[in-house]
């Protein structure tokens, strides 16, 4: 495995390299025996077929929160693009929904230990001394399995197990 950062050869598997301590990418291996890549530990996580036979990808049980749900578009926090403006007091979410910020109200599916949540993310273009103003409140606490939003984006649909719940946009329940 090559390192990102320095391009020296690393053992298979290796989680740092032995070279600058970098943290190595996790990734993947190919299923198919017949294939160059099966075993080897050689396919970025986030790809669906092997890049030499075209095999399906199997996402392992290990693999992170994020890659197993890519339905949800969740990046870690620390690469969210606007991760400087986004100020949290406590209970910092781990993944954060990844899409494009723009003018107006913005609801971001949220995740912590592996439970999903809904934050809400208001960006005001004035500006309190040298800062765009920036609103941020959690409606929607990161303790669902599944989120969906309704067609017309005026609720959440929450799924704890078989349960399901429904929450607007303020965080309120809805009867």
């Amino acid at each position: 495995m090559k390192c990102n950062n320095c391009g020296f050869d690393n053992h298979e598997g290796a989680k740092f390299c032995s070279n600058c301590g970098n943290k190595m990418e996790e990734m993947n291996c190919c299923t198919n025996p017949e294939c160059e890549n099966y075993n080897l530990h050689v396919i970025p996580m986030e790809s669906s077929f092997c890049p030499k036979c075209g095999n399906k990808i199997k996402v392992t049980a290990d693999a992170p929160f994020h890659i197993k749900y890519p339905e949800y578009g969740l990046v870690p926090l620390a690469d969210f693009r606007y991760h400087d403006h986004v100020k949290f007091v406590f209970n910092k979410p781990e993944f954060i929904q990844d899409k494009y910020l723009s003018e107006g109200v913005n609801f971001f599916i949220i995740a912590r230990q592996k439970k999903l949540g809904v934050l809400r993310y208001e960006y005001h273009k004035k500006k309190i001394k040298v800062f765009d103003v920036h609103d941020i409140k959690r409606i929607i606490p990161c303790e669902y399995n599944k989120i969906e939003i309704s067609d017309n984006n005026d609720y959440f649909i929450c799924y704890k197990g078989d349960n399901k719940v429904f929450i607007d946009n303020e965080g309120k329940f809805l009867n």
